[in-house]
């Protein structure tokens, strides 16, 4: 990320005589040349730029938005900048002379056979031979595809990543959604300081959440757990809608913790009885026996997020993201987590994350389904057949979520 040093010469030289890859991409679309066109501040970027063309690196390859290290080295402006460009465009006229002719500095190419090649090849999942990829999903990036691609296992292990998307047809609305918490004064100041100043304000824009029930989307996911297959969920919501929907409690992964649990905010002791304190909680603030004030175990702004062990996303054979905007991190960065050979599907009202990009010609395991969360899971229990089971499921009564020892943060 800084300016070249002449160690940097050796480092490359090094590498490369080791079979270093000089037009391998990382995850923001940028190769080795393409680096050096944004540090050409010194003239140590011209020495290694050389080296990396002797070793055929490609000046005219283009990340996803069409944009080249011939475009950089042009329109950057810095200091070694003109005799960067001057090097690739004399290297240029050798070996890509019909790159350089249709180059416009001005814009960005429109993606052509090389460049469609280029994004078939970029990332770490280039050591997968092409054909193992496209037989994954076999072409179908359809819910139906994946249906398919589960029945072909005999008991496919399933990891669900799920957002307050799928709580809201429950009544509860997306904290940030126009009718959610922060689309009010006392929402927006949804933080300790405000249960210190006002612990009956705070708790009544809570309290509603308990009397909600599950939704079929919940529904769906305990069909999958009596089907065997769901092995973990992990969970931005603080609802308890998953424990209420019956999932067992060691299932469930909680990122931004509970209303299921409590403690003190001065010494930290455990809530006992956590159903004697939302009772409490409706007319009285509820005090430790330390004297200290009691709060809820869910995870404010600031505070670190228990993401849960990750061994299950490592064994998974399907990632399941459904009703999250996978902006908040780190819970967002579990879907880098699965394997490079397991399909990742959303189900979402928009396209999020790397799901922006599933309809790229290097797309080989990612699906999108947009639209209402509950619609988007009938249309998955319709493709695995499951059409009755899951009617059926719909029918049967909530668990209770303040069951004995609950097992949450």
């Amino acid at each position: 990320q800084s300016p070249p040093t002449p160690l940097t010469l050796t480092a490359v030289q090094s590498m490369l005589a080791h079979g270093a890859d000089p037009n391998g991409v990382d995850y923001s679309d940028m190769c080795p040349l393409y680096y050096l066109a944004h540090q050409a501040t010194a003239e140590e970027v011209l020495h290694v730029a050389r080296v990396l063309l002797e070793h055929r690196a490609d000046p005219t390859i283009e990340g996803s938005q069409g944009w080249s290290t011939l475009h950089a080295a042009h329109n950057l402006g810095l200091p070694y900048s003109p005799q960067l460009y001057t090097m690739l465009a004399s290297h240029c006229e050798t070996h890509h002379p019909e790159s350089l002719a249709s180059l416009d500095p001005a814009r960005p190419r429109q993606p052509t056979a090389k460049h469609q090649l280029y994004l078939q090849r970029r990332g770490p999942h280039n050591r997968i031979p092409l054909q193992q990829r496209r037989a994954l999903l076999d072409g179908q990036f359809t819910l139906e595809g994946v249906a398919r691609y589960l029945r072909s296992l005999e008991t496919p292990s399933v990891v669900v990543m799920i957002g307050a998307g799928i709580s809201t047809s429950a009544g509860i609305p997306a904290f940030r959604s126009q009718n959610g918490i922060f689309s009010t004064p006392e929402g927006r100041s949804f933080n300790l300081s405000q249960l210190h100043e006002s612990p009956l304000q705070f708790y009544s824009t809570l309290l509603p959440m308990l009397a909600c029930q599950p939704t079929p989307t919940h529904h769906f996911l305990r069909l999958l757990h009596t089907k065997g297959w769901l092995t973990a969920v992990y969970t931005q919501n603080v609802d308890l809608l998953e424990t209420k929907v019956g999932l067992p409690k060691d299932l469930i992964h909680q990122a931004h913790g509970s209303l299921g649990a409590a403690r003190c905010c001065q010494c930290d002791r455990p809530v006992d009885n956590i159903q004697q304190f939302w009772d409490t909680v409706r007319t009285a603030a509820p005090l430790c026996v330390c004297g200290g004030l009691q709060r809820p175990s869910v995870v404010f702004f600031g505070e670190p997020v228990q993401l849960g062990p990750l061994q299950p996303l490592a064994a998974a054979d399907l990632l399941l993201v459904i009703g999250t905007s996978l902006l908040v991190h780190p819970f967002a960065g579990l879907v880098n987590q699965v394997p490079l050979l397991t399909p990742r599907l959303l189900i979402n009202g928009t396209l999020v994350g790397p799901f922006q990009r599933w309809k790229d010609e290097s797309n080989y395991r990612d699906v999108a389904w947009t639209g209402e969360c509950d619609q988007g899971v009938r249309w998955l229990a319709h493709a695995l057949g499951w059409q009755t089971e899951f009617e059926q499921e719909l029918h049967s009564p909530p668990s209770d979520p303040f069951g004995p020892n609950p097992n949450m943060i």
